[in-house]
């Protein structure tokens, strides 16, 4: 860290997911079309994103994160075997603090931009401690019945909590304003994720694409079960697209001729697909910016209010 420049936006980067601009050009998708991106130090959640085509200025966040749970690991043994009251994930915690307070005072960041909060309380924690404000960006939806997106109730809770929410639009700060959320701690930046052509369409024919998520998996298969030889006749396909979390053949059983899985782009299957089905996915709104139709499954499991939302404006329909 010691040769990183000072005064700095820190950003942490959540996800995985890459945008394939060239066959060499790799850039991380939630951070591509931020503004000021190369003046910003990224701090990595992953080792394998590319994030350096972004900016020079690179933290292996991955590595304080694994120090931290090896330490805190030690630290809760030590204190179990002198058997002093212990908890696992309180030792990481302190721990996690610790190391991220002393990476913050080497860097000395203007302010710590992030994705997904509610995983970084140590980082936050640590930031607040020395005085950095903290940012939370919009990675995917907000619906009122969100764990991490309440107010907490007290002043401790609102320590491990972001200053400031920045989302795409105002429709997102009216669902956090009508849990409680104070309007001085939002903020509407816009649509920031690169949502342009990386690659022509990895399916020649004309298909429906299905977007997986970790806890519908058997409900969608159930849905492409009971539809999938009807779209065989009318000479269309349907395609998977895999949510990152899903186990790796999850899918494996009703493949077919007429059923693939595709682990291309998501944005590219959405613009080149005919009809676009989910139960919850990000993709339901997003499928929004590429004039695509999209139908929900029944018995959503969450984000429900906003889901009705969607079916009520249009640009859905349940099935």
């Amino acid at each position: 860290c010691f040769w990183l420049p000072r005064g700095r936006d820190l950003i942490f980067n959540h996800s995985a997911r890459i945008r394939r601009n060239a066959p060499t050009n790799l850039q991380a998708l939630y951070l591509a079309k931020l503004d000021g991106i190369e003046t910003c130090v990224i701090s990595e959640d992953h080792s394998t994103v590319p994030a350096a085509a972004l900016s020079p200025y690179l933290i292996q966040g991955f590595a304080v994160d694994r120090a931290a749970e090896l330490f805190g690991g030690m630290l809760h043994v030590s204190r179990q075997l002198l058997r002093r009251p212990s908890d696992r994930i309180v030792c990481n915690f302190y721990l996690g603090r610790a190391l991220w307070r002393l990476t913050f005072l080497i860097v000395r960041p203007r302010r710590l931009l992030m994705l997904v909060w509610y995983t970084k309380l140590a980082v936050i924690a640590a930031a607040h401690e020395i005085g950095v404000a903290c940012s939370d960006l919009q990675h995917g939806v907000i619906y009122q019945d969100h764990p991490f997106y309440r107010p907490p109730p007290s002043s401790p809770g609102l320590f491990l909590s972001p200053d400031r929410f920045l989302v795409y639009g105002e429709y997102w700060k009216e669902k956090l304003t009508s849990v409680g959320w104070a309007p001085s701690r939002l903020g509407v930046i816009g649509y920031f994720l690169q949502i342009d052509s990386t690659s022509s369409s990895a399916v020649s024919e004309p298909y429906v694409l299905y977007t997986s998520q970790p806890l519908a998996v058997e409900r969608i298969k159930a849905d492409i079960r009971s539809i999938s030889a009807e779209l065989a006749s009318s000479g269309r396909r349907i395609v998977i697209a895999p949510h990152p979390m899903d186990a790796p053949h999850a899918f494996d059983d009703v493949v077919s001729d007429a059923v693939r899985v595709v682990s291309a782009d998501s944005y590219d299957l959405l613009r080149n697909c005919e009809v676009h089905v989910s139960l919850s996915s990000t993709l339901l709104w997003e499928a929004i910016l590429f004039g695509k139709s999209s139908y929900t499954l029944t018995d959503p499991q969450q984000a429900v209010d906003t889901i009705s939302d969607l079916v009520r404006f249009g640009f859905a329909r349940y099935i």
